[in-house]
């Protein structure tokens, strides 16, 4: 119980200056004066700017980055993308807190060099069936509902082989890596000919298109004849997950009661330890089906 004697006074004279002191050196003063609040310091420590809900819907973005596709070729810039940014966290360029995401276009027969980068990325087929990302010598041609892998420092380019612009949904922790100091890129890519480093803008494929489906495609078996640490450190080995097998397993477990709070979920996973593709975010395929009502949860 606080007596009235322990609550807040007006700052003294001596106060006010120790005060202005540490604000000029830019301290934080990590003790209570206001004693009506219960730990008032650590309060006010723990605060943070927190993303709100928000919608953005694809009819409004749509015609946006199709003019994008008009206006910017890929001499102008290698990726057109337009990032949903959480209207409470503006300035940072963040959808939540800790990732962003994005709408990017790719226009008809175009191919982006090859880069790296330190945040973990994934792509996500929305239309067309025709775009292309080459991850570490494996080609993946991809479209709707397809989920494509691009770990931390994978080499990596982006393209569209087809005739009609394609699209995708990308999403990378790049403000958790910013935060953590720990971003940046790099598009000097080299491959060895003849004993020596040469420079180049695409990669060469060194893998076939269908190897992640051939290794890893077959859940509860892994094959032992081949290495599966692939640069990727704790990320998934396993680059493109498919959404027909998806969608499969989904109509597999329609008549199962599911979950009140997530209806029929799935998770994507490393096949390899059936943990979440990355250690810093997770996705998941969930179906509701006719007039289900879920029941609200918080997570």
């Amino acid at each position: 119980m606080l007596t009235e004697s322990r609550k807040v006074q007006p700052r003294s004279a001596d106060l006010q200056e120790l005060h202005r002191r540490t604000s000029e050196q830019h301290l934080y003063e990590f003790w209570s004066e206001d004693f009506e609040v219960a730990h008032d310091a650590t309060e006010r420590l723990g605060f943070y700017t927190r993303a709100v809900p928000h919608i953005w819907k694809y009819c409004d973005i749509w015609p946006l980055l199709k003019r994008s596709g008009e206006l910017i070729d890929m001499y102008m810039s290698e990726r057109r993308s337009l990032i949903m940014v959480n209207p409470a966290l503006h300035p940072n360029v963040a959808t939540v807190t800790t990732m962003f995401a994005a709408y990017r276009i790719n226009m008809p027969n175009e191919k982006a060099p090859a880069h790296r980068h330190s945040p973990n990325a994934i792509r996500l087929g929305l239309t067309g069936n025709t775009n292309f990302t080459g991850v570490e010598g494996e080609d993946i041609t991809f479209g709707p509902g397809d989920l494509v892998l691009t770990p931390h420092d994978t080499w990596h380019n982006h393209a569209n082989g087809g005739d009609s612009d394609a699209v995708n949904l990308s999403v990378l922790d790049m403000p958790l890596v910013n935060t953590l100091n720990a971003t940046y890129f790099e598009h000097e890519y080299t491959e060895e000919e003849a004993g020596r480093l040469v420079r180049r803008e695409f990669q060469s494929a060194r893998f076939p298109t269908d190897y992640s489906k051939r290794i890893y495609g077959k859940g509860g078996l892994m094959p032992r004849i081949v290495d599966h640490v692939r640069g990727t450190g704790n990320s998934s080995p396993m680059y493109v997950y498919r959404w027909e097998a998806t969608r499969e397993l989904l109509e597999d477990l329609r008549s199962h009661d599911g979950s009140p709070y997530d209806a029929i979920i799935l998770e994507y996973v490393d096949p390899t330890t059936g943990r979440p593709v990355y250690t810093t975010m997770t996705f998941f395929a969930q179906m509701l089906r006719p007039n289900e009502r879920l029941l609200p949860q918080r997570q």
